[in-house]
């Protein structure tokens, strides 16, 4: 479980987040959408301890980030960032580093964490890459490899950040089924989503607007819930192939 408590965030005096409060539950596939600049990757980035609130507290099962140890803290949250490193090793070393939280100082693996990682790509559909570069891959097997080493980690909560990048149609779909195996499994997932329906599809959608949580609810009530008017300048429309429609805005001085 992760809670945000009144937590503000400013990049150079510019706000971001400003006194967003909440309670990330275990069991629950959550997503979070917004327009560019809303705040979505900081909320996660402080959910991840890698940024510090300027005020307000975020906690990690109990605790703030400060109060872990380095490797306790990574058994009890594991981020996919937007952006990663693509090192010149083998698909399976890279998921390997998933396991890093739970070894010795000589970081040597032992069967429990063999038996991990084979799980984590086998689950991920990466198996049969395990030898090749990932250097090697295109975007989206890269982006599979990636989240076979989240998983690997075993976390208790889960950030990722618009994971479905680079994924062709299936694989967002299965990518999907996956966050939600991960759900049934008891753990907290939270998500950056830009499909909105891949979204509402999601047990709960928080929607921030310009720093603020402008709708927290099941994914059900997003598109009659007045957000997507607000954040994005659209509206849903049932039936419509088309899906979204964009908000007719009323001529300046009206």
């Amino acid at each position: 479980m992760i809670r945000l408590e009144d937590v503000t965030f400013a990049y150079q005096d510019e706000p971001v987040l400003r006194g967003v409060s909440c309670t990330l539950e275990d069991g629950c596939l959550t997503a979070v959408i917004g327009a560019n600049g809303s705040g979505k990757s900081t909320m996660l980035r402080l959910c991840a301890g890698q940024l510090r609130p300027g005020s307000g507290r975020v906690l990690a099962e109990g605790r703030e980030a400060a109060a872990y140890a380095p490797k306790a803290f990574a058994r009890a949250v594991a981020y996919l960032p937007q952006n990663r490193p693509m090192p010149m090793i083998s698909v399976r070393s890279l998921v390997s580093h998933g396991r890093f939280p739970y070894l010795g100082m000589t970081r040597r693996m032992h069967p429990e964490d063999e038996a991990a990682v084979d799980r984590a790509m086998e689950v991920c559909g990466v198996s049969a890459l395990a030898s090749r570069e990932l250097r090697t891959l295109s975007g989206g097997q890269r982006q599979r490899a990636y989240l076979a080493m989240l998983m690997a980690q075993g976390s208790q909560n889960l950030l990722l950040d618009e994971p479905t990048t680079y994924l062709d149609v299936r694989h967002q779909l299965e990518l999907m089924t996956l966050l939600r195996q991960l759900r049934d499994e008891g753990r907290c997932v939270l998500t950056v989503l830009h499909d909105l329906r891949q979204a509402a599809a999601c047990d709960r959608v928080l929607v921030l607007e310009q720093g603020n949580i402008i709708f927290d609810g099941p994914g059900s009530g997003l598109y009659g819930s007045g957000a997507l008017e607000l954040a994005f300048g659209i509206r849903a429309v049932p039936g419509a192939e088309a899906g979204f429609v964009p908000v007719k805005m009323a001529p300046d001085g009206i």
